[in-house]
């Protein structure tokens, strides 16, 4: 699909929200109103500075609705571009046309983000069944203590059950991040907490950190096929695959 679009301001000056992060699609920009202009004059390749529609989809009467809310890590962050390899774009393939997935990953988000129930929380209020992918960046960029972590996901979990009749909830485990010393500590009990069900409400438990992990006790760090650089924690393309694979086989079981 190719689509154009003009964005118009009210005034001069930052007016959009942006994460200055390698695209993930290819897109092109250029200043003015050339939404309706046929040829490519005077665009560019967008890098840093990437507008893209929120949401494109379409009605499907009995679809199931699926959200995903996490950080850059369910976003897709680092992998290909074009490429549609990271776990939540191979997962909407691989769930059929019976479901409808809609990432709502942002870099750098928190569950501290979500849990202050504004625009972003609102948008997975809309769906039927929500999967939360959150704390890497509470724990890494934040410094947010296993307690406060563990308040924050408690917050969101009730205010979306409490915005949808049936709604279900499905809560990720902390997929690691190589944390180390304090930071390990934080990851290591909100995962636990996570895993013994401690968050009231969530219906199933998702261990996204199982499947990226070293086997213990190097359980820490990512497994070093799955990392996006030698440097950076991000998951590739093929730990998209293991994601992906391990979670359909684990909800389409549960389902049946």
């Amino acid at each position: 699909m190719a689509f154009s679009w003009t964005i118009t301001t009210l005034a001069a000056g930052a007016s959009f929200p942006y994460n200055t992060e390698c695209p993930l699609v290819s897109a092109y920009d250029t200043p003015g109103h050339a939404a309706g202009q046929i040829s490519a004059e005077g665009f560019q390749k967008s890098a840093n500075c990437l507008f893209l529609p929120d949401f494109i989809g379409f009605e499907h009467e009995g679809a199931k609705r699926v959200a995903f809310l996490g950080d850059s890590i369910t976003q897709g962050v680092r992998t290909r571009p074009d490429a549609y390899e990271y776990w939540v774009a191979r997962l909407a393939e691989g769930l059929g046309p019976e479901y409808r997935v809609w990432n709502l990953g942002s870099g750098w988000a928190r569950a501290y983000d979500a849990a202050t129930d504004k625009a972003w929380l609102s948008k997975a209020k809309l769906s039927d069944e929500i999967v939360i992918a959150l704390g890497v960046n509470d724990i890494g960029t934040t410094g947010r203590s296993a307690v406060q972590l563990l308040e924050d996901l408690q917050t969101i979990v009730p205010s979306l059950k409490g915005s949808r009749t049936d709604m279900s909830v499905i809560l990720c485990t902390i997929p690691t991040f190589n944390f180390s010393d304090a930071q390990e500590l934080v990851w290591r009990d909100v995962n636990q907490a996570i895993r013994s069900h401690a968050i009231v409400g969530v219906d199933r438990v998702f261990d996204i950190a199982e499947v990226l992990s070293q086997a213990a006790p190097r359980d820490n760090l990512l497994i070093p096929e799955y990392m996006s650089s030698e440097f950076d924690a991000h998951p590739n393309g093929e730990a998209g695959s293991a994601v992906s694979s391990d979670f359909l086989e684990w909800y389409l079981m549960e389902t049946i």
